[in-house]
């Protein structure tokens, strides 16, 4: 009983403090509404159906979120072997051209370019063309890994955005 008083003195409180139209204008929009729910010319059932069939299409707009971020997982994983497999051959033909430097730099017998001059030179330049290589495919595994990220992101967004929808 003395929980229904103090509320009834809050609510009395209240409507005197904000204003008797103020309330009173509230509660007439809200009466209007929910009589216009109830008789507009299409019927709940029709919306509620609607709003689904948008819940639905959402859903399938997230399953291709996620089936393009396993497809971006993937060539990750693709990118990473192949650039694991350059840095390998690029340090390899490093320490090649390393060794044959050093046995270029015996006093050289003729003016003349050797046969292992030139080996050198186009394994100098195969070793330039491998090295642009795995630096291009390491900024390109840069950049999937940035999309893969904001794709996960995107997708964490649209799961809480379809289940708030869904309520």
């Amino acid at each position: 009983m003395k929980k229904l008083i103090v509320i009834g003195l809050l609510a009395a409180g209240l409507v005197a403090f904000v204003g008797v139209d103020v309330v009173r204008g509230a509660l007439g929009r809200a009466r209007d509404e929910i009589r216009e729910s109830l008789t507009s010319q299409i019927p709940l059932r029709t919306q509620l159906a609607e709003a689904q069939a948008q819940i639905d299409a959402y859903a399938e707009s997230v399953i291709r979120g996620e089936v393009a971020a396993e497809n971006l997982t993937e060539m990750i994983r693709d990118v990473e072997r192949e650039v694991r497999v350059l840095d390998v051959a690029v340090e390899r033909e490093r320490t090649a051209l390393v060794a044959m430097r050093r046995g270029l730099e015996v006093v050289p017998t003729s003016t003349a370019q050797t046969d292992e001059e030139r080996e050198a030179v186009r394994r100098t330049r195969l070793f330039r063309a491998k090295a642009e290589l795995l630096d291009r495919r390491r900024q390109d595994l840069d950049r999937l890994q940035r999309e893969h990220a904001s794709t996960l992101a995107s997708l964490d967004e649209a799961k809480h955005e379809q289940a708030r929808l869904a309520e």
